[in-house]
């Protein structure tokens, strides 16, 4: 049995979308999906922890869930990620390489601090 984001993913990917990006789907593509993945709760492919009979409730649950996953899902927004404070849209923080301040010489660790601004952050 899938996940749910796994399976919005499977078929996204499968409408022949290139991820991760900014994915905006049309709706005949959306409502394709939202076809899918309440066929496959259905089926039991898919998890969901209700009553699967109720086919409206859902179906409602499924078209929340897609739209969820396509604003807050890594690989279906562009690598964005929106905040809890106001919906704002926060870029992702992007891991660089660490300075090893030991490994410097005096003069050096002074010229980066003065252009820093740093205060001997050593």
């Amino acid at each position: 049995m899938k996940g749910q984001k796994e399976a919005v993913v499977e078929y996204i990917k499968g409408l022949g979308h290139i991820l991760p990006s900014k994915v905006n789907l049309p709706t005949s593509e959306f409502e394709f999906i939202v076809d899918k993945v309440v066929c496959d709760i259905g089926n039991d492919r898919v998890s969901y922890g209700k009553d699967k009979t109720l086919t409206q409730e859902v179906r409602r649950y499924v078209r929340s869930m897609i739209k969820n996953h396509l604003n807050k899902a890594p690989e279906l927004n562009g690598g964005i990620r929106k905040g809890t404070l106001n919906n704002t849209i926060v870029a992702k923080k992007q891991k660089g390489p660490t300075l090893d301040r030991g490994a410097l010489t005096p003069g050096l660790t002074a010229a980066l601090d003065a252009f820093t601004g740093a205060k001997n952050a050593t």
